[in-house]
């Protein structure tokens, strides 16, 4: 058994080493088969709040941040204050941000909760945007196309985010 144990949390942690090496979009295709420009999947989810959110729904607002994190993930814990301080310095525009994960604790939702979140314990929206690593975070414009995709924490990632909104 140990010995197992021992192969996934390397292959695991080769994975997150492999993430944060990636410079350009191109290299995202093990880990995602979206691109930028692609159109989003259609989608619909409920947030813990009892808020319905689709791909018609978003259209509505100027675009829709969906990050998909796990309780477990150190990466994502890193993430999440800074994806919430972007959310509450865009609060005044129409801008969505979903949080989604398949397992959600009170610690995780507390570390943005100026987002919403969504709980995906059966996986569905993990497979429809075809997500295999943590945190993976689609920007969706109001066109439902993908404007960009942000695998793990790249340095400055705030004001990676920002620019993103005004395209």
């Amino acid at each position: 058994m140990t010995p197992i144990v021992v192969v996934i949390l390397f292959s695991c942690l080769n994975i997150t080493f492999l993430i944060y090496q990636f410079k350009n979009e191109q290299d995202l295709s093990p880990f995602t088969s979206f691109k930028s420009g692609d159109m989003a999947p259609s989608f619909i989810m409920q947030t813990i709040k009892g808020n319905k959110i689709s791909q018609e729904n978003s259209t509505q607002a100027l675009g829709t941040v969906i990050n998909f994190v796990q309780a477990n993930c150190p990466y994502c814990n890193q993430q999440l204050p800074i994806l919430n301080a972007v959310a509450m310095q865009l609060a005044h525009t129409s801008y969505q941000f979903i949080n989604v994960s398949s397992t959600l604790t009170d610690d995780l939702t507390q570390r943005a909760s100026f987002t919403e979140w969504v709980e995906d314990k059966e996986g569905d929206l993990h497979d429809l945007f075809k997500v295999k690593a943590y945190p993976t975070t689609f920007i969706i414009g109001n066109d439902g196309k993908i404007r960009q995709i942000i695998l793990g924490v790249p340095e400055n990632l705030e004001t990676t985010l920002i620019p993103a909104f005004h395209q």
